[in-house]
């Protein structure tokens, strides 16, 4: 329906509201709360068109739905991935200096700042570490705990340099990458 065949029906339907249902009346016919819509004729749309709509629109927001979720799942292990990476990449060096140390001394070192700055300019420090914890294992083995929120809640990572792990600790772990065990904290 053109615009100008719209505003002749609107027209046409005031007039009729004020001249012939209220009658020239100032006060509303007992038409209910809706007395004063204007109602403008629609044509009304074939009901395989509708289908049609229904069903594209439908087909459309399952596939941005399914977007999303894949989407948000990728994000989800990227993050996760990249946040292990850091952990990694943080304490890779440290890692190497105790084996250095080892090697070179013949004995663990009793903390770490033994390793600095001769094996390691520095020890790692926040965003990737909340706080780091060392000690001597019987034997020639050693464990390096690293609490961290990395990857948005509180963590603790454990490596140790047998990477011997127990039964127990293993079933208790969230996670393990690159011989690292990974704890819930509360």
């Amino acid at each position: 329906m053109r615009f100008r065949e719209l505003g002749m029906s609107v027209a046409a339907g005031l007039s009729c509201c004020s001249a012939g249902c209220l009658g020239g009346a100032a006060t509303p016919p007992n038409h209910g709360p809706s007395w004063w819509v204007v109602r403008l004729p629609t044509q009304a749309m074939p009901a395989s068109r509708r289908t049609k709509l229904i069903i594209i629109w439908s087909v459309v927001a399952v596939i941005a739905v399914t977007i999303s979720w894949f989407a948000y799942g990728f994000f989800t292990v990227y993050h996760r991935f990249m946040s292990e990476e850091r952990i990694c990449g943080a304490f890779h060096p440290v890692i190497k200096a105790l084996n250095q140390f080892q090697e070179q001394t013949g004995s663990l070192p009793t903390n770490l700042t033994q390793l600095v700055p001769r094996y390691l300019p520095q020890l790692p420090r926040a965003p990737v570490a909340d706080s780091i914890e060392y000690r001597v294992l019987p034997g020639t083995n050693w464990e390096l705990s690293v609490r961290s929120s990395v990857r948005g809640k509180p963590e603790l990572f454990v490596q140790r340099l047998s990477q011997d792990f127990t039964a127990e600790e293993q079933r208790r772990s969230v996670t393990g990458f690159h011989g690292w065990l990974v704890f819930s904290q509360p």
